[in-house]
């Protein structure tokens, strides 16, 4: 039996930062699919904390992620650091989830334009569909800006265009869905 020791290192690695990103993205997402339509300023706050904890995290995690390879790395470029996250095994075939400066920076703009365009939204109706289609897209973009298997990087970037669709077809105007529906 293996006994459970802590290691202080994990808590500033990117391997931790990118379990808790996903694990955020999808509590938000199960908090706001159960919480009924009625209680919209619940839906509200929780979708505004929740986008803002992920940008608040991710911006941690590009801090912390050049701390630590500055001081690793002083006399080496930094634009090429890359640190596989994790790797997960689907159907015999590896899949890594690496990190790199590219990848760290996609990844606090994909969170900082979540959070704004849920904080600047928060009039519109069926609010609950569009901060659900917006976290549902960050989750879909994280796992595209941190994969390196290029067949997975295509299945979710090419996701990424259902709850944009859903978002246009909704909340577009007509000249913006007209103009979606021929591209």
């Amino acid at each position: 039996m293996q006994s459970f020791q802590f290691n202080s290192s994990y808590l500033f690695s990117d391997a931790f930062f990118f379990k808790a990103m996903i694990l955020i993205n999808l509590i938000a997402l199960f908090i706001l699919i159960i919480i009924p339509e009625k209680y919209s300023l619940l839906i509200k706050q929780l979708s505004l904390i929740f986008s803002l904890k992920l940008f608040l995290v991710s911006f941690l995690v590009y801090g912390i992620h050049f701390l630590i390879l500055s001081e690793n790395n002083s006399q080496t470029n930094l634009s090429n650091a890359l640190q596989i996250v994790t790797v997960i095994e689907i159907y015999n075939n590896k899949v890594a989830f690496c990190v790199d400066n590219i990848s760290l920076l996609l990844i606090v703009l994909t969170t900082f334009v979540n959070f704004v365009c849920i904080a600047i939204s928060l009039e519109l109706p069926k609010f609950k569909l569009f901060s659900l289609c917006f976290f549902i897209m960050s989750l879909l973009l994280f796992i595209v800006w941190t994969t390196f298997d290029i067949f997975i990087f295509y299945i979710f970037f090419e996701s990424v265009l259902i709850p944009m669709f859903v978002v246009i077809n909704f909340w577009g105007s007509r000249a913006r869905k007209i103009r979606a529906a021929y591209m």
